[in-house]
Parts: C-alpha cells; structure tokens; sequence
C-alpha cells in the first residue's frame, strides 16, 4: 500500500465528523462524477463492476438528488444570492467519457432503474468504429465502443450527449488551430448523427497539466459548459462553468472510500499534501 493510500484510509474516517459540519454549512453545491467503464472484464479503462455501480446509484438515490448537467446550471448559476442556504440534498451529476459500449449495455439499464439521467461524454472519431483503435494500438486494449443508434437511443431516454474532442488528445499540447478542429469537428459530427448542437464538452485526461484557462476560454466560443477531471465541490457562487470539478470513480475504490470521496474527505488530505 502506498503512503498516499495510507494516508487516505486512515485519515479520511477521522475527517468525516468535520467534513460533515463543513457541507451543511456551505452554500449549495454539486458533485460531479466521472465513469469510464461499467464492466466485470478487467481489460478495459478504469473498469467499475456493474454491481459496484449499482450500489454506487443506490447511494445517490438515498442521500443525493441527481441533477443533469444542464439543471445544475440552472440551479447553481442562477441569480438567488449564494448566502441563501438550501436544505435539499447535495446535487450530484453523473457522467461518462469517451463513449464505450458498455455505457449503454451495463449502466444503462441501472441508471433506468433509479430513473437517473446522465451526460456521456464522445471521443467523436471512435464512435460507430466497433473497436476504439487509439486505445489498441497504445494499450493493446479491444475495447468495444457505441455507434450513432446507441447514442441517438441515449438522447431519446433523456440523456445528455458532450464532446471529448474528436480524437481525445491532449489539449494542452495542440497549436491554437488543433484545438480548435477538436473543439468543433467532434461538435458538428455529433449534430451531423443526431440533429443535437450539444453545447457540453469534457477535456480529455482533465488533470491540470491536460488544459489551461486560456484552453477553455477558447472553448468557450462552442460551449457553454465544461468539465475536467480535477476533484471538488461545485459551489454556488464560485462555481466556474467553463472549468467544473469531476470526482473519478474507478473500480479499485472501496465503497467507503466511494462515500469519503463524495463527502469531500479527499479534497482535505489533497489540499495538505505534500
């Protein structure tokens, strides 16, 4: 077990009595949680069973209210000044990114079943190409992905469809006119499939080294809403809608760190650490 695993499992229960004060007293707020795959095969990106999952929805339906991506936008960036404490659960979005098949095979039918609603964010060039040949030929990985059918059955149920780009490369890497054609070709060939102008987009790998301010400043000519992959509350009143915080979820998660990690032990130890 590494030290940063230490830290997590023995720390986080001691903070939870005071993380616990801390949300209740903070203005409303949103979690936004990010999956990859929804699997029992181990051969695929960051897999969580579809049992884990199960229990992972059966969680949020007890203590959370599941919002979609454009209600927390309405609800957190409103104008009702962020003094006036709701007494509501904490929001929770749930989203997907890259656009694996199983999303729709394995979550799906669990996200029917609490009547949740979520965002699946497409890395556009792999959909409808049955394997995603980025991820075989860089890991070796057959990783099968949705086509249009799959996505366009996903809009009529309610859910909502982003871009990760068109070819899920790193942002921060690409000349000004790259990043542009992955902001815009991944946006027009979704419309181009479904009708829908989404105005929902992901970066890809998300950490801080993955994009920068003037990256999704430049996204903002496309899109009214972006996430990345750096863990936080979204909190009324600070809240960035060009810049959300998503919580990753993987398999390798305890359901107790699950918990601690939607509580905001984490973003505690995180802060500290060295």
């Amino acid at each position: 077990m590494t030290p940063k695993m230490l830290i997590r499992q023995f720390l986080g229960p001691l903070l939870l009595p005071g993380i616990a004060v801390r949300n209740y007293l903070l203005p409303p707020y949103a979690i936004i949680l990010l999956y990859h795959s929804i699997s029992n095969e181990r051969n695929t990106i960051d897999p969580v069973s579809i049992a884990v999952f199960n229990s992972h929805m059966h969680y949020l339906s007890k203590y959370f209210s599941v919002i979609s991506l454009e209600q927390l936008q309405s609800s957190l960036y409103s104008q009702i000044p962020s003094q006036e404490r709701s007494f509501q659960k904490p929001f929770v979005v749930i989203t997907f990114d890259d656009g694996y098949l199983d999303n729709f095979t394995n979550a799906l039918p669990v996200l029917d079943h609490y009547n949740f609603k979520a965002t699946f964010f497409l890395a556009t060039s792999a959909i409808g190409c049955g394997i995603d040949k980025r991820l075989q030929n860089k890991y070796g990985l057959k990783i099968p992905m949705m086509d249009w059918d799959h996505i366009k059955s996903l809009l009529h149920r309610g859910h909502s469809i982003g871009s990760h780009t068109s070819t899920h490369r790193t942002i921060s890497e690409l000349a000004t006119d790259q990043k542009i054609r992955e902001f815009t070709i991944s946006q027009q060939i979704i419309f181009s499939n479904t009708g829908l102008l989404t105005k929902l987009f992901s970066f890809p790998f998300g950490d801080k080294h993955s994009y920068r301010p003037i990256d999704y400043q430049l996204a903002s000519n496309y899109y009214d809403i972006c996430c990345n992959n750096i863990r936080g509350k979204n909190i009324k009143g600070q809240i960035n809608l060009l810049d959300l915080h998503r919580y990753a979820i993987n398999g390798a998660m305890s359901f107790n760190e699950f918990k601690m990690e939607l509580r905001g032990c984490y973003d505690v130890i995180e802060r500290f650490r060295p």
